[in-house]
């Protein structure tokens, strides 16, 4: 196995130019939009995966030498096992950076009484991704409310609520950690009962299927309702958004000499959409889990962008990867087509949330001037509404407090003795 002499995490806009034995992670990006998860969570993930393969092949190494291994073999084999702790240690120093509390979605551990280091950092860094682009619409949404009568961040989803709200606090849920906790503990309490409402294509965990533990099961069962809340929500945050669009612009409009501004964006593939064509999709292979995922690879989706010109996307092109590429390859490669299925359909949701999200944040980009020259007509305070218009995804990173850069240096590691 051989190992670059180190890797280098860059979460800045500016890329760093291609250096002989250093592999380098680009996460930072200046688009408005997450980037593609090949770029960011696949390649953390087998980061991730190193410290054992390593320790592996000390094992493996320790194992064919037996009893009566030689004094060199042994140190080869030590120094083997030195450079696995010492690259797992790196590691753990950028999840300490990354923070316990944050990405706010991420569950630590994610799959408790499993050891699977590289699925734990893609889960990390998808949780990341998905919290991106809700980020400036929530500080937007934090501005706006001042004009809004009634205004609240309380919304009714799947009759869950917490600490006496009405509904879900949309605010709390994408920010507050604690919160997020006290849902997951009050869906866990009731857990058969809220798995219900899921999709029966989404309800993997059965009672009958072999799990390390009860608490496994359940914790399994409750990360993936977390999902399907987590996608409900950023569909209810649109729609907030949307209706807060709409006033303000009305607003805006009714003030005298107020120039012309563009039309508001329309939406034209919806989450409930998508749920259609994947039933469609479905129909048409049956209940078998291999087919199903050749059947969602094979789904094409056409969204049209804020100069509503059309484009098609499939998993690859939501993934980032180019169309004769595996998709499968993006997880780790023990991951069963049920896990593979409802990946897919996760990335499916959040990839039509974010383009529709991205269109309205591009509609207050281009009106961003006229709202900061007439807020004070109509009584809104502007604060700090220009720090989110636009907010690329490595100025939100270094608003949440990531360094620059990270670098891991990876240790020599020996040839093992004949």
């Amino acid at each position: 196995m051989e190992l670059p002499t180190s890797i280098i995490i860059n979460f800045t806009k500016t890329p760093i130019a291609p250096t002989p034995g250093k592999q380098i992670i680009q996460v930072g990006s200046d688009k408005i939009t997450p980037p593609d998860k090949v770029d960011v969570s696949s390649p953390m993930s087998k980061l991730a995966e190193i410290p054992g393969k390593i320790w592996g092949m000390a094992e493996l190494a320790a194992e064919k030498a037996g009893a009566n291994a030689s004094a060199e073999m042994q140190a080869a084999i030590q120094q083997y096992r030195d450079a696995a702790k010492a690259v797992q240690d790196k590691i753990v120093m950028v999840r300490d950076v990354i923070g316990e509390n944050f990405p706010v979605k991420y569950q630590d551990p994610a799959f408790p009484d499993q050891s699977n280091p590289g699925m734990e950092w893609e889960k990390r860094m998808d949780a990341i991704l998905r919290e991106y682009p809700t980020f400036p619409v929530l500080k937007i949404l934090d501005i706006l409310k001042a004009i809004i009568p009634g205004f609240t961040f309380q919304v009714p989803i799947m009759g869950l609520q917490c600490e006496g709200d009405s509904g879900i606090d949309l605010m709390k849920l994408f920010t507050d950690a604690e919160y997020v906790a006290c849902l997951k503990l009050k869906i866990g309490e009731q857990i058969d009962t809220y798995y219900a409402m899921l999709p029966e294509d989404l309800q993997f965990y059965s009672d009958d299927l072999e799990m390390p533990s009860t608490e496994s099961s359940i914790s399994l069962k409750v990360q993936t309702f977390m999902e399907t809340l987590m996608v409900k929500a950023k569909d209810a945050l649109i729609n907030l958004y949307t209706s807060a669009i709409n006033t303000l612009v009305s607003k805006l409009k009714a003030i005298v000499g107020f120039p012309a501004i563009p039309a508001i964006p329309t939406i034209n593939t919806t989450l409930n959409d998508l749920d259609v064509l994947i039933e469609i999709q479905y129909s048409k292979v049956g209940t078998d889990y291999n087919d199903r995922v050749e059947a969602l690879e094979d789904l094409h989706i056409t969204l049209t962008d804020y100069a509503n010109i059309p484009t098609i996307f499939d998993i690859r092109k939501m993934l980032g990867l180019d169309e004769m590429e595996d998709p499968k390859t993006q997880y780790d490669s023990h991951i069963s087509s049920e896990r593979i299925i409802e990946r897919y359909v996760q990335t499916m949701r959040e990839f039509i949330s974010n383009w529709n999200i991205k269109k309205y944040m591009q509609f207050m980009q281009d009106i961003k001037d006229k709202i900061l020259n007439y807020a004070g007509n109509i009584g809104l305070p502007v604060g700090n509404i220009a720090d989110y218009l636009p907010m690329d995804f490595s100025k939100f990173l270094e608003t949440m407090g990531f360094p620059s850069q990270i670098e891991i240096p990876l240790p020599t590691l020996p040839v093992t003795p004949a």
